[in-house]
């Protein structure tokens, strides 16, 4: 069984990688001990290979594995000196960064800064990952925000009950039309940049806690719950419910209160993020010519924990965007963290 050997492998190239940044940024120190446990696990990994009761069969060559930085405020040289070849930076709309907004007024686009972030992306030299993110300009808010309840939403959730499949919902709303002008607007100005694949939303397997969220949410569950079931009966005998027709289905708010009904929640909520993530892919590939997208991966809402409080979805299960790259943030304080998911990266 390759499996244990192959994560042991992939946790000790990663940490001897991050020991490598360390190194060349002077950090002497951490460098030694993240190199101390890249020996570690490489040590474990041979000691396995010797004991294992099967040959180990070699992995099939792996994609590409490309190291990346991010930034937002410009790359530099220094960058690419340190042995990235690849960058990764939010392309602002709105108030995320207030002060870079590229569209202050319905139609009215200012590309200074974002000139300024590929223009120095370029002089880099490296390969691109830009992330056109839902992160809306005050006038979107004020025109189209309802009053939400902060209490309710994660820090920086970004599975948006807002946004919402155009396939389930039978059209596109006007707020995720401007939505899609500024992706359209950004994927058209640099189509001509080093760009290794288009990145949408940034890690949106995220989703607001409880069930569904906002009347769109409502509106498309509503038709793909009729999807499917053929009848209420047949519903009914699935969920343990009693309900006289579908317009009277009252969705669950927490997984204990019906768990049949909120595995269908969950479902849905998988296939309308995939969906909306998908058209927000189409958007920016047909408008660039760029051929791979990717969307972030998010290991927090891999676990159960994340599925039974509706935080999130399965990331893996969102796989529509995931279009030649699939892609996370490694955070190198915690080596053992980051090469985790460095591993669970190499499975996918």
């Amino acid at each position: 069984e390759p499996t244990p050997w192959r994560t042991l492998m992939d946790q000790a190239r990663s940490c001897a990688a991050a020991a490598a940044w360390d190194f060349a940024a002077d950090h002497e120190d951490r460098g030694s001990v993240r190199l101390a446990r890249a020996a570690e696990f490489h040590g474990r990994a041979v000691e396995y290979a010797r004991r294992a009761p099967l040959r180990i069969v070699p992995a099939a060559p792996a994609a590409g594995l490309h190291p990346y930085v991010t930034f937002s405020e410009g790359a530099d040289a220094k960058l690419a000196w340190m042995g990235f070849d690849t960058g990764h930076f939010w392309v602002p709309w709105g108030n995320h960064f207030e002060q870079l907004e590229v569209e202050r007024q319905p139609g009215h686009w200012d590309f200074t800064t974002t000139d300024k972030l590929f223009a120095d992306a370029a002089q880099s030299g490296m390969a691109l990952i830009p992330l056109l993110n839902f992160a809306p300009p005050r006038w979107w808010q004020k025109q189209y925000e309802p009053p939400k309840d902060a209490a309710n939403a994660p820090p920086g959730s970004t599975g948006d009950a807002r946004l919402v499949s155009p396939k389930l919902l039978g059209r596109v709303p006007p707020h995720m039309q401007a939505f899609g002008e500024y992706i359209q607007q950004i994927a058209r100005r640099y189509a001509k940049a080093n760009i290794l694949a288009w990145a949408v939303r940034n890690e949106p397997a995220y989703y607001e806690m409880g069930g569904l969220n906002g009347p769109l949410m409502r509106e498309a569950f509503d038709h793909w719950i009729r999807r499917q079931y053929a009848t209420i009966a047949a519903l009914n005998a699935a969920w343990g419910t009693r309900f006289a027709s579908f317009e009277a289905i009252e969705p669950p708010r927490k997984w204990e209160e019906n768990q049949a009904a909120w595995y269908d929640l969950m479902t849905f909520k998988t296939e309308c993020l995939n969906d909306e993530l998908s058209w927000e892919a189409d958007l920016a590939m047909q408008a660039s010519g760029v051929r791979l997208s990717g969307a972030k991966y998010v290991a927090a809402c891999s676990g159960p924990g994340a599925a039974r409080s509706g935080f999130g979805v399965d990331p893996w299960l969102t796989s529509g965007p995931q279009r030649g790259v699939a892609f996370c943030d490694l955070y190198l304080d915690d080596p053992a963290e980051a090469a985790l998911r460095a591993a669970e990266l190499s499975w996918g």
